[in-house]
């Protein structure tokens, strides 16, 4: 038996571009113009975010694909296509987050890598030069490098540690 869609059910849906389907098509250009990945890619975003993009492209497509197996169950029509095309958005929705956390993972930070060292050493020549320019002595300039570097032990591995559970919670 088919059930008919109320007023409501068939009012047109506002999605991300803000644009009524019913009301007013949109260009090619427009939606060119208006599509967050291309958006992203042209102003060359990072990556997190042109994922962040194609997940809620995909997301809209699979809540799409939804909405249309629920008319057609209303409907008593077969949904098996639809269904396929949607485990499939969804399957990609998965893949995707692996990847994107597989991103993560890998732009890990390596605290003894030549460029972190260089970072760090400009750092604490920046702290020295603040030393010096407040007039302490070089005794005490020296002290505090030295109570400083003790300190710093274990520094690499706990901050390692401290990025490592970032990721995690990722």
């Amino acid at each position: 038996m088919s059930k008919s869609l109320s007023e409501d059910e068939l009012k047109p849906i506002e999605i991300s571009s803000n644009y009524l389907y019913k009301e007013k098509l949109p260009t090619k250009a427009e939606v060119l113009k208006d599509d967050a990945v291309v958006k992203g890619l042209l102003n060359d975003d990072g990556i997190f975010d042109l994922v962040s993009a194609v997940l809620l492209e995909l997301a809209e497509e699979g809540a799409s694909l939804k909405y249309e197996r629920i008319k057609l169950e209303n409907q008593d029509q077969p949904t098996d296509r639809i269904s396929v095309r949607r485990a499939q958005i969804l399957k990609t929705i998965t893949d995707t987050l692996v990847q994107r956390r597989n991103i993560a993972l890998n732009d890990f930070v390596n605290l003894k890598s030549p460029q972190w060292q260089v970072i760090f050493g400009h750092l604490m020549n920046k702290i020295r030069q603040t030393f010096i320019d407040l007039v302490y002595n070089t005794e005490q300039i020296e002290l505090f490098f030295q109570t400083l570097q003790n300190n710093l032990e274990g520094f690499e591995e706990e901050a390692e540690q401290k990025l490592k559970e970032n990721i995690i919670n990722f």
